[in-house]
Order: C-alpha cells, then sequence, then structure tokens
C-alpha cells in the first residue's frame, strides 16, 4: 500500500539520483519511530547507509547534529543536495561501516 493512501508521507521529499535507495515505507516507519524517541538539542546521530538522506534530514529537523554515511558516491551526492534544499546542516561523508 502506498504511504499516500496510508495517510502517512515520507519524512522529507527527496531528490533521489538512479541507483540511490528512494525512501519508502521502511523509511516512513523509522521516521515515525524517531518521532517517539527523545533527542535533546545538538544530540549527535550516525545515519549509515544514509541512501538520499531522508532519514538524516529528519533528525536533524529535530535539532539533531547529523553525520550521514554511504559507500556510495551518488547517495553522498543524493543527501548532500537535499540537505542544501532542505536549508539544514548535514555532514555527509562517503564510507563504509569500517
Amino acid at each position: 500500500m502506498a504511504l499516500e493512501q496510508r495517510g502517512t508521507r515520507p519524512p522529507v521529499k527527496s531528490l533521489v539520483l538512479p541507483g540511490v535507495y528512494a525512501p519508502q515505507e521502511d523509511t516512513a516507519l523509522l521516521a515515525a519511530a524517531l518521532a517517539d524517541e527523545p533527542v535533546a538539542p545538538g544530540a549527535a546521530v550516525l545515519d549509515v547507509g544514509t541512501g538520499s538522506g531522508a532519514l538524516a534530514l529528519t533528525a536533524a529537523r529535530r535539532g539533531a547534529r547529523v553525520t550521514a554515511v554511504d559507500v556510495s558516491r551518488r547517495a553522498v551526492y543524493a543527501a548532500r543536495l537535499n540537505a542544501l534544499r532542505a536549508g539544514l546542516p548535514l555532514e555527509v561523508v562517503r564510507g563504509n561501516l569500517f
């Protein structure tokens, strides 16, 4: 079922490049879980496998200092573009879990 049909919209309208994970239902579920958690202003958040950066931007909108990481150059570029479009500070780096 589409997110809009359930009354749930993706947390951030993201620009998605070919080959980059697009925000989907799981993104909306994680964003909802984040909304239920207390996030202190300036709290450090790490988004590993950020894709388009939708969850990283959701955390940044709540006042967190966010570092978003992805192994894909396209994903890093997309997340940086989305942060610029949203006017949110986001540190986006290319790398893997190690």
